[in-house]
């Protein structure tokens, strides 16, 4: 008896877990697989765009991640092979991730791990073949998969929180799109509903492309409805200049990461392990 779609959903769990603990207990394994604009495009290092899909920020966002795939899978153990949810889950793994080096291409400070494109793709080819599918209890899977879509275009407009929600869509979309290639009959009965959750990302991307000033204007100066009142700007002003002047000698995060693993964890003083806690803790999952 050959590999079940399912088995191969218990083998990801064994890898990711695996991964993720050693990546707790040691920065250094974390640095060296994490996701890393500066480390992908300057050094080459293109194995990160697997590897940082397999680490997990803490524990509470790997149980999350893991749950949610175990959930997802058997969906699609029913409707495509082994080999189909395979190609799913790294197909939206690599799409999203190449996503997110392309939005932030000339961050070269941004830093991201988790599974969640991968999920996400899982998600998506779920609700793509199956769209009357229940989440959390009574949300019709269509109508989740549309209102994520947006939220996900709204927060990677807004960057307010530290979630990559730019891997999270690109993740969705591919799964979508790998799904509909693998089983084009559903265009037939789902066609509107996976139309409504591809076109407005396919929008957004066109936007990003072609308008790339989008990703970079305030919010406010695209949608003036959400203009915020002048003293949370000042507050905002007032935290980046905090933030850029902390560590002025150096040129980004990842470098002074680096400086501080080089000395090597144990001679590191309270202060500075503490400050890599908090540089650790600056990468989105």
């Amino acid at each position: 008896m050959g590999l079940d779609p399912m088995t191969i959903c218990y083998l990801l769990i064994l890898v990711n877990v695996l991964f993720s603990i050693q990546g707790f207990n040691r920065y250094d394994w974390k640095e060296k697989y994490v996701f890393s604009t500066e480390r992908i495009l300057l050094m080459r290092e293109y194995y990160r765009i697997v590897s940082s899909a397999f680490l997990h920020a803490n524990w509470l966002h790997l149980l999350m991640n893991m749950l949610v795939l175990y959930m997802f899978s058997p969906y699609l153990s029913y409707a495509l092979p082994v080999w189909g949810y395979i190609l799913v889950y790294f197909g939206s793994m690599i799409g999203g991730n190449l996503l997110s080096l392309y939005i932030h291409r000339n961050q070269s400070g941004y830093r991201a791990l988790g599974a969640s494109g991968a999920v996400n793709g899982v998600i998506f080819a779920s609700i793509a073949l199956f769209p009357n599918m229940t989440i959390w209890f009574f949300i019709p899977g269509w109508i989740f998969g549309i209102i994520y879509v947006l939220g996900s275009i709204y927060a990677i407009r807004n960057k307010r929180d530290n979630v990559g929600h730019d891997a999270h869509l690109g993740g969705a979309i591919v799964g979508i799109l790998i799904a509909v290639a693998l089983r084009p009959e559903v265009l037939a009965v789902n066609g509107w509903i996976i139309l409504a959750m591809v076109l407005p990302a396919a929008i957004f991307l066109y936007l990003i492309v072609t308008r790339p000033e989008i990703l970079i204007l305030p919010l406010d100066a695209v949608f003036p409805v959400f203009k915020e009142k002048p003293q949370s700007q000042a507050k905002i002003r007032d935290l980046k200049r905090k933030q850029s002047t902390k560590n002025a000698k150096f040129r980004s995060p990842e470098e002074e990461i680096n400086f501080l693993l080089d000395k090597g964890v144990e001679n590191l003083s309270p202060k500075e392990k503490k400050r890599l806690d908090e540089l650790s803790g600056n990468i989105r999952e």
